[in-house]
């Protein structure tokens, strides 16, 4: 059994082009800068339905606060936490401010007005590409400043991380020490072998020590204490696979099914990645981890751009998807897409396909769940009539609202005490990611 092979549409593909030129907009990354990324992520609509009737001190300070894991136990003393303010602009959410930056920005394509809320949903998704990239490389002990980086770009919107590297490891401008961190971590193994001739003495036995990593493997090898090991160094890119295109040939067969078994199971490759590591598993492999991922694999499935593709996968893996993980997949739909009014994908008629499809032990678990509320507004709502998402949102009874852009979980919420009351504790969310970015509001 195979996962069939994803191709961008030409519209796709013009649709990135335009979206990564207006985020490279001067006016659009200052307002990134200033604002902060849940100032461009949050529907300003919504946003402003979630927060209801409260009043207008409320928006006197918006605050931000994230919680990092730094490897994969959920040991407490392992977590990195960060927090920040948001500058307000009167009572005006920035979001709104963002929007209408935005639609400025964009109009001047004269492009039709739906192509204009697609690009400016892909910008989005920019956003969120971008946040991730700075946290994945914030992990790395360097120290290469924002102004240094120059992003190179897919067809797809995605950051070529490859190219990006190579282009900051060829700046003379960054310490060779940097370059050289950079380097072992993508696996670039002429450049390290260079710039490790570029270190000083005392730097070449430095990284050798454990808290260096992968660049300990590399300093080895250089030094001819022992063979590169590449299966170490797989191991130890399980957080952040940045040199997966280079590691993951060298293992043998059972190493390339158990690394990427363990790397889907914890969510840290995208579906691109997925498609090259499938291609050097045999066919039993491929259909073994298939059986034993369905659910984080169809959660590839809801980013862009292959969202058009989930419900031909959900027919291949009806066999293996429990009805439990039927009801994860709804409610991710529901919850995260849906809810928080993400404008990349009409998720709707996709949510409405999928329960018609559903077999009828399916449908009678989760009419007993608390998910099947919010579910049956959406199916049985007239489908020739714009659906309102304030409906779902009014009757969604968390203090929050949250959605997960890769291994990030981004929640909205109202006071910072939502912590207090939350009913998963962090280690839950952190089971299903590796960090959590808040943004709360609060009367001082």
């Amino acid at each position: 059994m195979q996962l069939r092979k994803t191709f961008l549409s030409l519209q796709q593909m013009c649709l990135s082009k335009v979206a990564i030129a207006v985020f490279k907009d001067p006016e659009v990354k200052s307002f990134i800068e200033i604002y902060g990324v849940h100032s461009c992520i949050w529907p300003s609509e919504e946003t402003e339905i979630f927060l209801g009737t409260t009043p207008d001190t409320l928006f006197r300070q918006a605050n931000t606060f994230a919680v990092s894991k730094l490897n994969q136990r959920n040991d407490v003393s392992e977590f990195q936490v960060s927090e920040g303010k948001v500058p307000l602009i009167g009572h005006v959410l920035p979001n709104k401010q963002w929007e209408i930056l935005l639609g400025k920005k964009v109009s001047t394509f004269r492009l039709p007005e739906l192509i204009q809320k697609e690009i400016m949903a892909l910008v989005r998704l920019i956003v969120l590409e971008v946040d991730k990239w700075l946290e994945d490389h914030a992990r790395i002990p360097m120290s290469i400043t924002s102004t240094q980086i120059s992003f190179h770009w897919t067809q797809d919107a995605k950051i070529d991380r490859v190219k990006t590297a190579k282009e900051l490891i060829a700046n003379n401008v960054i310490s060779v020490k940097d370059r050289f961190l950079l380097g072992c971590q993508y696996c670039f193994e002429d450049d390290v072998a260079l710039l490790w001739g570029m270190l000083s003495g005392l730097q070449q036995v430095v990284f050798q020590e454990v808290r260096f990593g992968i660049a300990r493997f590399w300093a080895n090898w250089l030094r001819g204490v022992s063979p590169l090991d590449w299966e170490g160094i797989a191991r130890t890119s399980e957080c952040n696979p940045f040199g997966l295109r280079s590691f993951f040939p060298h293992l043998n067969e059972v190493e390339r099914f158990n690394w990427l078994l363990v790397a889907v199971r914890r969510r840290g490759i995208e579906y691109n990645e997925l498609q090259f590591c499938l291609q050097k598993l045999n066919e039993n492999q491929q259909t073994e981890l298939i059986k034993e991922c369905p659910l984080q694999i169809l959660e590839m499935f809801l980013e862009w751009p292959v969202q058009g593709e989930l419900v031909d996968v959900v027919d291949l893996l009806w066999p293996y998807l429990s009805v439990h993980e039927f009801h994860d997949i709804l409610n991710l739909i529901l919850s995260q897409k849906i809810i928080p009014g993400s404008k990349d994908f009409n998720y709707i008629p996709i949510i409405r396909e999928l329960w018609e499809k559903s077999p009828s032990r399916y449908k009678d678990f989760i009419r007993v769940a608390k998910l099947y509320n919010n579910l049956k507004l959406v199916i049985e709502y007239d489908r020739f009539r714009c659906f309102p998402h304030s409906l779902l949102i009014r009757s969604n009874d968390g203090s929050s609202l949250m959605f997960r852009s890769a291994d990030t979980m981004f929640l909205i919420c109202k006071k910072k005490d939502f912590f207090r009351n939350f009913r998963f504790p962090f280690h839950y969310l952190l089971n299903k990611c590796r960090r959590i970015s808040v943004i709360y509001f609060s009367e001082n």
